[in-house]
């Protein structure tokens, strides 16, 4: 086990940590979590399943916890890899169904106009927040 629980380490190097060995008669693997959702997800799994992740000890800041786990819990999946040639099919289809909506807005902008202000002609309206962009002279 690391023994990183006793100082705070540097925010560069917190890493949340899996060990585990391939002796058959260990079916435990650790798990030292800095990450907040790591840790989240830790203690839900303690409260779900209390014979099967079980807290080892926590820093006593609250940084740092470690948890056994079941090696068997331990997975690595990869995420979908996509080919270039389904990215380019895949960017393709976003920018026809872009077009569309865009003209599916254009034609229902000119069949229902917005309505206008009735009347003179109106000062142009402030920016939003209320901000001038014309600089102010000040009295100095």
């Amino acid at each position: 086990m690391m023994n990183t629980m006793g100082r705070k380490p540097p925010r560069k190097s917190r890493l949340n940590v899996i060990t585990f060995d391939e002796n058959p008669d260990n079916p435990w693997a650790a798990v030292i979590a800095y990450k907040a959702a790591w840790k989240e997800n830790l203690a839900y799994l303690a409260q779900r399943y209390p014979g099967d992740c079980i807290l080892q000890r926590a820093s006593a800041d609250g940084l740092a916890v470690e948890y056994a786990i079941p090696k068997k819990w331990v997975k690595i999946v990869a995420r979908h890899i996509y080919s270039d040639a389904a990215l380019g099919s895949k960017a393709a289809s976003y920018k026809r169904r872009r077009e569309e909506y865009f003209a599916a807005l254009e034609a229902a902008g000119a069949e229902n106009p917005a309505p206008g202000p009735s009347g003179p002609a109106s000062e142009p309206s402030p920016q939003p927040g209320g901000i001038d962009p014309a600089p102010q002279e000040t009295g100095r």
